[in-house]
């Protein structure tokens, strides 16, 4: 089932969620807020170069659709925890999160939260990807991402002290979602090198793509 909505000057996307029959359903959390009328909706998360700036909460959206883009092709189920460019409030895109699951109890869920990073070290550089506290399926999850996400040939920023390459937060999106919950740090905008790249249309497709192939190695995870 596909859920139009009315389109209007605060929203990035023409659907909220596209549901069918798959075992998997993703909710793709765009972190941080869009443009409206041309005014960038979270100052703070920006950056500055001399040529552009970079406005991470656009970087985020865009990897969004295209990511959503590519669930629809693969039939994977999935929605957005907001339609808007406005900054919606992490407690709304929590909940937003958590209801569906109890919609679809039976259903395996994923909560992947797209963020790109920044440092005051310009030189900082390389992708991150984060979990809750302890071990959980998140950490399972975030396992296969990550082996994806590093053949894009960015220094991989992990953690092996627990055995596994996540770094652990109690970031809330993190703490707050009932079902696993990955949050990926997609490079530093923070970076000229890469902030260049994350704007690059053929990259973000091929951030995507190694995405994808984490997604389709979670769906078929628990079914060997």
């Amino acid at each position: 089932m596909t859920r139009r909505v009315d389109i209007d000057k605060y929203a990035f996307c023409a659907y909220d969620e596209y549901i069918n029959g798959s075992d998997l359903i993703i909710c793709i959390d765009p972190g941080h807020g869009g443009m409206i009328d041309g005014e960038y909706q979270t100052n703070g998360k920006m950056y500055k170069h001399e040529d552009f700036t970079f406005h991470e909460g656009v970087f985020n959206r865009e990897l969004a659709l295209i990511l959503s883009g590519r669930l629809l092709e693969e039939g994977i189920s999935h929605y957005f925890s907001t339609d808007s460019n406005v900054d919606t409030s992490l407690p709304v895109r929590t909940i937003r999160a958590n209801n569906y699951l109890k919609r679809y109890p039976d259903k395996r869920h994923l909560f992947l939260s797209i963020h790109g990073n920044a440092h005051s070290n310009e030189s900082a550089n390389g992708f991150e990807i984060w979990t809750s506290p302890k071990q959980t399926l998140s950490d399972e999850y975030a396992t296969i991402l990550f082996n994806e996400l590093k053949y894009l040939g960015w220094k991989s920023r992990s953690d092996f002290s627990d055995g596994d390459p996540d770094k652990e937060s109690r970031f809330y999106v993190l703490m707050k979602t009932l079902m696993p919950a990955v949050l990926l740090e997609l490079g530093f905008y923070s970076n000229l090198e890469e902030a260049k790249k994350m704007m690059n249309t053929s990259y973000q497709q091929r951030m995507v793509e190694k995405i994808m192939k984490g997604i389709l190695k979670i769906e078929d995870y628990e079914k060997d």
